[in-house]
């Protein structure tokens, strides 16, 4: 159970990160978006890679879930007592493992849905992804956090860590806001939503993990209750991108 909530601790922090980068984002203020574009015009304007998870899973510059992940660790760390000291040392030696399951969750079956992404999202309000019926991003992140609890508690440490991983990104997922409100890649204008995260790694370096900013805490331990608060509050900020 220390395990469950010292992570829930990190899940947070990463959610508080995203929150400043939509926003930013939503301003359409930065040089890469000037003269001020269509939608469906963005695209051509900034640099092109598949996802947030593109190329190598442990190069933050292309890597934005484990790129969130590492500024959560950063504010753990500063937050630490002696059972947090043994989380971050486990951290540090298994953040290979943790990386390759933020990066595997886009990249291969069953995490990718057979490039559909259909557990990537999740809507809080009408509790689905964007085909009703289907597992959703809240399911699917709780299941692999729950399963990598299991296998920590049972000592098989690099499949705890690799699933770990698995949830860190479908966590992160919803909390873009396109994500918790089902908008895809072709949704209309089709290929807003890569363009939109795309222009977010290019800004990302401006809102790294400071010394101001600490671990926040969620009073429950219901996993699908983090991520649904998670995605409640990503969705919040969506009108500022539509």
């Amino acid at each position: 159970m220390k395990f469950k909530k010292v992570v829930l601790g990190m899940c947070l922090t990463a959610s508080v990160l995203v929150f400043p980068v939509t926003i930013k984002a939503s301003a359409c203020c930065d040089e890469y978006l000037k003269p001020p574009a269509a939608p469906h015009d963005i695209d051509s304007k900034l640099p092109h890679k598949l996802s947030w998870s593109a190329d190598n899973p442990t190069n933050t510059d292309v890597n934005t879930h484990y790129w969130l992940f590492k500024q959560a660790e950063k504010i753990l760390a500063k937050d630490v007592d002696h059972m947090r000291a043994n989380l971050m040392d486990e951290l540090k030696n298994f953040d290979k493992q943790i990386a390759q399951g933020i990066y595997d969750a886009d990249h291969k079956n069953p995490y990718y849905d057979t490039s559909t992404f259909l557990s990537h999202f999740y809507n809080p309000d009408k509790d689905n992804t964007y085909l009703p019926g289907f597992a959703n991003a809240k399911i699917t992140g709780a299941k692999y956090f729950n399963q990598s609890v299991a296998d920590y508690r049972e000592g098989k440490f690099d499949t705890a860590f690799y699933k770990l991983g698995l949830a860190i990104h479908y966590y992160t997922d919803i909390s873009q806001p396109m994500h918790a409100n089902n908008f895809t890649a072709i949704s209309y204008p089709p290929g807003y939503h890569c363009a939109y995260e795309n222009y977010v790694d290019t800004i990302k370096h401006n809102y790294q993990a400071t010394e101001d900013m600490v671990v926040k805490r969620f009073c429950s331990d219901d996993v699908k209750e983090w991520l649904y608060e998670n995605a409640k509050r990503a969705k919040r900020d969506y009108p500022k991108l539509a």
